[in-house]
């Protein structure tokens, strides 16, 4: 009997290591995507998300694909993504099961009209990765997605850091504290929630529909952008931007970077001080552990120390 289960065991493990899966990763213009044959055999231009609650699949291929799994709303709702006035409309959702690379996945996704969105007109489907099996891995130097990666119990190279889960969003976040710092090693700081955001294009933002946030944006003039022949001032979303000496978060302390600090316009974007983007995770291996609500970073960049 014993051996018996120790054999069923084994077999298991096998079977876990067996879905791991490898897919293309690609960052571009800030954002992260990657192409994936869903059902084995449909090609599908995938925008991958953290801090977006649910999947979105573009109208066009919706229809092209899936047509016969559509359900209709009886009234249409509205997707509103941050830092944004535009909203897109959503007339059609669909549930079903989806294959992604052997990986069968229960989907209860969005169909959105996308031809307007400048981030999303081109894809066919955003993907947040809380619904990928297991632990997610992403390593944008090396353009390396894992889905269902197997993560030894003692990787002394990765720092581990606790994170939180955000039921609404169905995303994770960090409560931490965010240090700026001038050339004479005097600092500034802010303390609060910040959104771990695969579909932000920058390093951080401070968000400015926060009160704690704004005030503490008011209060670090010394480090605003003058020069406005480098960016945009725009006056609806508040846009400013904030180039300390360096800055730290959580574990990290991050040189050769600014920061953007601007209005997020959506409800569910108040209760957080500011977002960590793609371009501060692209130093790192970062895998996603949304079970145990666990994220671990190892370090590739020396603007990371």
């Amino acid at each position: 009997m014993k051996t018996s289960l120790s054999l069923v065991l084994m077999l298991f493990q096998l079977i876990a290591y067996s879905n791991e899966v490898k897919l293309p990763l690609n960052f571009k213009k800030g954002h992260l995507y990657s192409e994936w044959k869903i059902n084995d055999s449909i090609p599908t231009k995938i925008m991958l998300e953290t801090g977006f609650p649910k999947i979105v699949i573009s109208k066009s291929y919706a229809f092209k694909h899936f047509k016969n799994k559509l359900e209709e709303l009886e009234s249409p709702r509205k997707i509103k993504l941050w830092g944004q006035n535009k909203t897109m409309e959503v007339n059609h959702i669909i549930k079903d099961s989806i294959s992604i690379e052997g990986n069968i996945i229960y989907i209860n996704a969005l169909i959105a009209d996308m031809t307007d969105s400048k981030a999303w007109k081109q894809i066919d489907m955003v993907f947040p990765i809380r619904y990928l099996p297991g632990i997610t891995e992403i390593n944008i130097q090396n353009n390396e997605l894992i889905i269902n990666k197997h993560r030894k119990n003692k990787q002394t190279d990765f720092l581990e850091c606790k994170a939180y889960y955000d039921p609404n969003l169905k995303g994770l976040y960090i409560k931490s504290t965010l240090s700026l710092y001038d050339k004479e090693n005097n600092k500034e700081e802010l303390r609060g929630k910040f959104l771990i955001d695969l579909g932000a294009p920058n390093h951080l933002f401070l968000n400015r529909d926060n009160e704690q946030s704004e005030n503490f944006v008011q209060k670090v003039e010394k480090f605003k952008l003058k020069d406005t022949t480098k960016f945009k001032p725009n006056h609806k979303t508040k846009l400013a931007i904030l180039i300390p000496d360096y800055f730290k978060i959580d574990k990290f302390t991050c040189r050769k970077a600014f920061i953007v600090a601007m209005r997020m316009f959506g409800k569910s974007s108040k209760k957080y001080n500011g977002i960590i983007g793609n371009k501060f995770l692209s130093n790192f291996i970062v895998q996603f552990d949304f079970k145990r609500n666990r994220i671990y970073m190892k370090v590739l960049s020396n603007i990371l120390y």
